[in-house]
């Protein structure tokens, strides 16, 4: 066997240290690392830097090998699972309806084609680094701390209300974190004191004993805090297996009473108690509220997109858009209908729809050779001792495992996941359950020549990654600045520089369709402006051309997104007013074009019946407004438009039924009920009016124009003093309201309240500007 010489040996050693430290950088870093200089300040710079840290640990341990001269693989099912899992996702991504979504750099969807790249890469590399059980107890020992950080940081929050750090970001909420979810944030936890309870009970190291202690006192407090119960019975059944894992290792027959019987017997209590638990959460305002689709619509839209994408599926991180496209009808009706959830009730699920027949089969190969494996740990005849890390793996492994079915774990609980997995096979090797095997790559054959090649290819294909990832970072840095130009200073035009900057780094749709709606935002004040129309002609030209440039441009880049195509239609539409040309077709074709990719959406048949009102087609308005009810009955605006068709057309009663129809569905909506009132009021139906116009003003204390009405209903009505009383108030609000003063003085000389007024219903615009 060749010796390494002495100098090389260090160089190596070295390399595989700064490859190390970067997983040790994943477990400490990573659950803290935000940053405010993104428009997500928490995802994206979680994902920068997880890939930053995965790659440099991948080009250490290629110049690690080269400089050894060996490349040295794991050779087991578990690997070869991987290895299928890896290229049957690429397969999918390139077959995908969107490829520009499937293998997007940045993007925090666990899901994607780059995501699931990186989380295999992730593993072989935990595979490689972390064959010894001191290296897995440090990864273990910096994952503790950074919960640590988390959890003092958190109760301090929550104890003090207020934000520690208001200076960087908002954390609103007792649920607000560094993390990620509230729920994210106990399976984070949940994950570390189970950790910290076997390596407290198995591993025999004193010194650590109150350290572990107080991460699994901390974990309980937080699953307590967080009170979700896929965590509750996920942490309840792993307690379980460990229990039966000390007993099998003989823990328990030196003492019975252990911290995991005690530990086990109050997560049962918070179980079966959940009314106690949750009066704490709920005194701590730590409840989470989280929406997501039930497995019933979840698997409905699975089968839709796998029978529409049989063997590769509809492509990596393509869920979103299975969803609009197969979920169910039924949907409509709940009040979440217009949510675009990127997972179903369970990633692993949700991915099978995005991965296909292809990906799910060597998913399911991934899960047999995993379980194979650790029923062979299990059976071994010694598991104590150095074995005890492998039981650890497995079991966290496992217990990552069950949440990805059972939730959305996110990207840093999946990115762990695979770690360790990556662990667990590492740790097989070292313990013999699997082998592993070794080509020379300066040797004189032909397989070393290809395996060097193939290794040089790698490390050119990791170096320019982190160029491309450094690009598609700078982009995400512009595009937050261009977001913060538009919510705290309200400035379009440094806006859409700044998401100008961010499109030459990145050509991504969601940047265009960012860029798109900023140029409408600036057209609408170009369109209010009051500067003299000839200076203000040119300038609204070329804002125009280019909100429709970057709205085009975003549905080149992805076509299959509804969303990009809304935004051409919106800026279609806007122009509408104006009378040019082609406008009116262009902007139903885009409608169309959303419609075709979000079917049961009613929002873009709406908005066509909206433009054929415009071109005075009041018949197709009505039929595209009646085929959006079809699709969901209980939507107000459809209603709404077909009253106000109604009140044109001279019908007022069919208005009236209409606008009560929208009132049922929405009762506490006081732009309906003031419109339904003033129906009323024109019709002389002034008792119905004044009651709904009184409750409107119920509902919002400062809703002058239904005050104004009340007040003009009661005048008619012949109770002077109440409708005194409400335009006093009225004026109250707008006190240089010259209208209103006159009202008064009317009403307190004994005059009608519109004595010399014209009357109110007629006007173009109401009354009172609010």
């Amino acid at each position: 066997m060749e010796t390494i010489p002495v100098e090389n040996n260090t160089r190596v050693l070295r390399l595989e240290a700064i490859g190390r430290f970067a997983f040790y950088g994943l477990a400490f870093l990573l659950p803290l690392w935000v940053l405010p200089i993104t428009a997500f300040p928490f995802l994206v710079n979680k994902v920068f830097l997880a890939y930053a840290l995965i790659l440099i640990a991948l080009i250490c341990w290629l110049l690690t090998r080269m400089r050894a001269g060996s490349l040295e693989l794991p050779k087991n099912f578990l690997a070869a699972s991987l290895v299928l899992f890896a290229l049957s996702v690429l397969l999918s991504g390139v077959f995908s309806e969107s490829r520009h979504i499937s293998f997007r750099v940045l993007s925090g969807d666990p899901a994607g084609g780059v995501a699931l790249g990186f989380f295999v890469i992730a593993a072989f590399l935990a595979a490689a680094y972390f064959k010894e059980e001191k290296t897995v107890f440090t990864w273990f020992l910096a994952f503790f701390a950074s919960a640590t950080a988390l959890f003092v940081f958190q109760a301090a929050k929550i104890a003090f209300s207020s934000n520690p750090i208001p200076q960087w970001f908002d954390l609103p909420f007792a649920t607000s974190n560094l993390f990620g979810t509230w729920t994210e944030f106990g399976i984070l936890f949940s994950l570390a004191g189970f950790a910290a309870l076997f390596l407290f009970e198995v591993v025999p190291l004193k010194k650590f004993r109150i350290f572990f202690g107080f991460v699994v006192a901390a974990a309980f407090l937080t699953l307590i805090a967080a009170n979700v119960r896929v965590i509750w019975w996920t942490m309840f059944a792993s307690l379980i297996v460990l229990f039966a894992y000390l007993f099998s290792i003989r823990i328990l027959e030196k003492n019975f009473f252990r911290p995991t019987l005690f530990l086990l017997i109050a997560v049962l209590v918070s179980v079966q108690a959940p009314t106690f638990v949750s009066i704490i959460s709920g005194r701590l305002g730590t409840q989470p509220v989280e929406v997501r689709p039930s497995f019933e619509a979840t698997l409905e839209t699975v089968k839709g997109a796998i029978l529409a994408h049989p063997v590769f599926g509809s492509g990596p991180g393509t869920f979103v858009y299975n969803w609009v496209q197969h979920r169910p009808l039924e949907v409509n009706a709940s009040p979440f209908w217009s949510v675009r959830f990127t997972a179903g009730a369970g990633f692993l699920l949700s991915l099978v729809s995005a991965i296909g027949f292809a990906g799910g089969a060597a998913l399911l190969a991934v899960m047999a050779a995993f379980f194979w494996y650790g029923i062979r740990v299990f059976r071994s005849p010694v598991r104590s001792g150095p074995n005890s890390f492998l039981a650890l793996t497995f079991f966290l492994a496992l217990m990552a495992g069950a949440y990805a079915g059972a939730y959305n774990p996110g990207f840093v609980l999946t990115l762990y996941l695979f770690i360790f997995i990556g662990m667990f096979m590492g740790l097989l090797e070292t313990h013999n359950f699997t082998d592993r095997f070794s080509i020379k790559l300066f040797a004189n054959s032909g397989a070393s020549f290809m395996t060097a090649l193939s290794v040089i290819a790698v490390l050119i294909g990791a170096v320019s990654a982190s160029y491309v990832l450094a690009e598609r970072y700078v982009a995400a840095y512009h595009y937050g600045a261009g977001v913060l130009s538009m919510n705290r200073a309200n400035d379009a035009a440094n806006a859409a520089l700044s998401i100008s900057r961010a499109t030459e780094w990145d050509g991504a749709d969601f940047y265009y369709r960012g860029l798109a709606g900023v140029k409408l935002a600036e057209l609408s004040r170009i369109l209010n402006a009051s500067e003299p129309p000839e200076s203000l002609q040119a300038r609204f030209q070329a804002v125009a051309s280019e909100a429709i440039e970057a709205a085009q441009t975003a549905t080149k880049v992805n076509g299959i997104d509804s969303e990009n195509w809304n935004a051409l239609a919106r800026i279609y539409e806007a122009l509408l007013p104006l009378g040019i040309s082609g406008v009116s077709n262009a902007a139903l074709a885009a409608y169309g074009e959303e419609a075709l990719r979000d079917p049961s959406s009613p929002e873009p048949i709406l908005a066509e019946a909206r433009i054929f009102k415009e071109a005075g087609d009041t018949e197709k308005a009505r039929e595209r407004a009646e085929t959006a009810l079809a699709l969901k009955s209980n939507y107000v605006p459809a209603h709404l438009f077909i009253a106000q068709l109604e009140e044109e057309s001279g019908n007022i009663q069919g208005a009236i039924e209409r606008m009560q129809k929208a009132a049922l569905l929405n009762p506490t909506e006081v732009g309906t009920l003031f419109q339904l009132g003033l129906l009323y009021y024109r019709s002389e139906q002034l008792e119905n009016a004044g009651r709904l116009f009184q409750r409107a003003v119920e509902l919002s204390p400062t809703y002058s124009n239904a005050r104004y009405f009340l007040g003009l209903v009661y005048d008619r009505l012949g109770e002077k003093a109440a409708a005194l009383e409400q335009f006093q108030r009225v004026l109250i609000f707008n006190p240089e309201n010259a209208e209103v003063k006159q009202i008064i003085g009317n009403l307190e000389s004994g005059k009608r309240a519109l004595a010399g007024i014209s009357s109110p219903e007629d006007r173009d615009r109401a009354p009172i500007d609010e």
